[in-house]
């Protein structure tokens, strides 16, 4: 028994994987509700396509055993998904990282010229509203990030909540969002958002959910691959007013709590770019 455990064939090296192609590797920075599900499998088929298969090659973080898991350890869930994904990250065998982790200070001293960090996002108040709508309507709301609050509530919990945005969360590279002894809030707010403004602006690619094709184009560009995009998985509730169609109070409301992430996303696609 021993003897068959110990002469096992140990796991492929670094080197082993990185020979077998000349191809980047993509670290796919997955925010909630950015279609990122599509982007995931239009790069697994692209990989295969170069008789990599995907059990070699992609690790996937998913985000339910993630939230279980950092539960049972009472981590906050930012800091539990990065621990996991650094580790992966510096395992050096997959050519495909994906899944909701944050963008860190830590895996930013990590990588290297091999590394491609790509990301999507799309129009704060659309995503916004996708959020919400998801976690109403989706067949296991309870269980994951679930509401039954009415959209009104809804957002108004979400201002109150001092929450920083997505875009700020996920980019900031503070995952903790610690802050320092002497910031007010807004100093605390304002140097998140700064932060995640300028760490974006190191990634290789960051795309816009309403360019799909110009986002899979430039990927393919700087990756070797050939990725095409077939579509958007469907919301559970599909139909739901748009933010202009959204009665006054709730697009205020929409203004509001997406505040910082508006900042962010016009930042990268230009001032007026959101809501338009």
């Amino acid at each position: 028994m021993l003897s068959r455990l110990f002469s096992q064939k140990p796991e492929e090296s670094e080197s082993e994987v990185s020979g077998s192609s000349d191809l980047k590797r993509i670290v796919f920075f997955h925010v909630p509700k950015c279609g990122g599900s599509s982007v995931r499998d239009a790069l697994k088929s692209a990989y295969r396509k170069k008789n990599l298969t995907a059990r070699n090659i992609v690790f996937h973080l998913d985000s339910h055993t993630s939230k279980s898991s950092s539960d049972l350890m009472d981590e906050n869930l930012a800091v539990h998904r990065e621990h996991v994904f650094m580790y992966k990250f510096m395992l050096r065998r997959y050519f495909l990282l994906t899944g909701h982790f944050p963008y860190s200070d830590s895996v930013a001293k990590a990588k290297t010229k091999n590394d491609l960090f790509i990301t999507l996002i799309r129009d704060p108040f659309d995503r916004k509203l996708s959020q919400y709508y998801y976690n109403r309507h989706k067949a296991d709301h309870q269980a994951h990030f679930g509401t039954d609050l009415s959209l009104e509530d809804w957002l108004q919990k979400s201002i109150e909540s001092t929450n920083p945005g997505s875009y700020t969360r996920y980019f900031c590279g503070n995952v903790r969002l610690e802050r320092g002894a002497d910031e007010t809030d807004g100093q605390f707010v304002k140097g998140r958002v700064d932060a995640a403004i300028k760490n974006l602006r190191t990634f290789d690619v960051v795309g816009n959910v309403s360019d799909m094709a110009g986002f899979a184009g430039e990927v393919s560009r700087k990756s070797g691959l050939s990725v095409s995009i077939d579509h958007l998985r469907r919301s559970p509730k599909s139909g739901y007013p748009k933010f202009r169609e959204q009665p006054k109070h709730i697009q205020a409301l929409l203004e509001a709590s997406c505040e910082h992430d508006v900042r962010i996303y016009e930042s990268v696609f230009g001032a007026g770019s959101a809501g338009a």
